[in-house]
């Protein structure tokens, strides 16, 4: 059985234009981008890292941190009652206060757009 082989590429070579525009292309994208991301690491990434390490030590914001791991966390899950009921209180807030809210308004709306409603002339 014979073989048959590729021809060899008779494609014209490219030059380097495209690469040099694509290398602007990246330059300009990374000029565009890099305020964000500065800000992103300044004001928000830093933030968070700086909050968890601080989480993890004894620190009074007068004396140098103490590495304690996550004794704090223990602490508030076992000894801490104040934690048992804000936790409460913010599930309450989710599950009743925001859904009833939502829904109030969205009644509203309704009876105030409506063309039958009495009184619609006042919610308007």
């Amino acid at each position: 059985m014979a073989t048959i082989s590729k021809p060899a590429s008779t494609a014209v070579p490219k030059t380097g234009t495209s690469s040099k525009r694509r290398r602007r292309e990246a330059l300009w994208f990374y000029l565009f981008v890099s305020p964000w991301m500065i800000g992103f690491l300044v004001f928000l990434f830093g933030p968070m890292i700086a909050s968890v390490y601080y989480s993890m030590t004894d620190w009074d914001s007068f004396t140098e941190p103490v590495w304690v791991g996550f004794q704090n966390y223990v602490t508030l899950i076992t000894d801490d009652a104040r934690f048992w009921r804000a936790l409460w209180h913010t599930f309450y807030y989710a599950v009743v206060s925001v859904p009833l809210g939502l829904v109030l308004g969205l009644c509203w709306r309704i009876c105030s757009t409506s063309r039958y409603a009495p009184g619609n002339y006042c919610a308007r």
